[in-house]
């Protein structure tokens, strides 16, 4: 079934779990992902486990990749503070930054087309998360 399958980050480093009743077993992805080429601080999973989102670099880039080849492209590059990227069912990619001293967000639809957006909203975003439905979004938020 889709999305089941469990991924870490270990040293920078994407890989994948398999679990049994009696072991687990830890391999890095295929790719450059998965052989430290990026040195990967947050990682999301799509959907369709078929792609992630991961933020490098001390969370200054976003990067997706196919999980099949592990073969990256840059989304964003020189932000700061990137947060956990978010994927949806659609496979957009959602993440927050830091761009111009501004925390501001960013859309990739499924074939990577940028959307910024910018609100009074994100001040001071630490967290956020996008419903399974693709309807709503939180904010976690400090004053």
């Amino acid at each position: 079934m889709a999305g089941e399958q469990l991924y870490a980050v270990d040293s920078g480093v994407v890989k994948q779990v398999s679990t049994t009743n009696d072991s687990r077993t830890v391999n890095p992805l295929a790719g450059p992902i998965g052989h430290g080429k990026y040195p990967v601080n947050a990682l999301a999973v799509s959907v369709t486990n078929t792609d992630l989102a991961a933020t490098t670099n001390d969370r200054t880039t976003l990067i997706r990749a196919p999980i099949a080849t592990g073969k990256a492209s840059a989304l964003l590059s020189g932000k700061t503070e990137l947060l956990r990227p978010q994927f949806t069912r659609y496979g957009e990619i959602w993440d927050i930054g830091r761009e111009g001293g501004r925390q501001r967000m960013w859309m990739f639809t499924a074939d990577n087309k940028r959307v910024d957006i910018d609100s009074p909203m994100f001040k001071n975003v630490t967290a956020f998360k996008i419903s399974p439905d693709g309807t709503r979004m939180a904010l976690v938020r400090t004053y």
